[in-house]
C-alpha cells in the first residue's frame, strides 16, 4: 500500500488560473462542461520523483521540546449535589 501511495505515477496534481486560455485546455468534463487538460509527467521530472536526492544541510531532525502546557491530571472532582438542584 505505501508504495502505491509514494508512486508518482498515482499522483493528480490540479493547476487552476483565471490567465489560461482555450488552447490550454482542450478537453471538456462530462457533466460540468468545464474546461480542461491532462498531461503526464515529463520523463525528467517523473525520474526526479521516482528517485530524489536529499541534499545534506548539516541540520540534523530533532523531536520539539515537550509541551508543559498539557494537562497531566484528570482527577474528577466531587459532585456538589447543592449546584445541581434547581432553586
Amino acid at each position: 500500500m505505501a508504495s502505491a501511495i509514494a508512486d508518482p505515477a498515482n499522483s493528480v496534481v490540479y493547476l487552476l488560473s483565471k490567465t489560461f486560455t482555450d488552447e490550454m485546455l482542450p478537453l471538456k468534463e462530462k457533466w460540468y462542461k468545464i474546461d480542461y487538460s491532462s498531461e503526464s509527467y515529463p520523463e525528467d521530472l517523473y525520474r526526479t520523483l521516482r528517485h530524489p536526492t536529499v541534499a545534506d544541510n548539516g541540520k540534523k531532525l530533532y523531536l520539539p521540546p515537550v509541551n508543559t502546557l498539557l494537562p497531566s491530571k484528570f482527577d474528577q472532582l466531587p459532585t456538589d449535589k447543592s449546584l445541581a438542584q434547581k432553586t
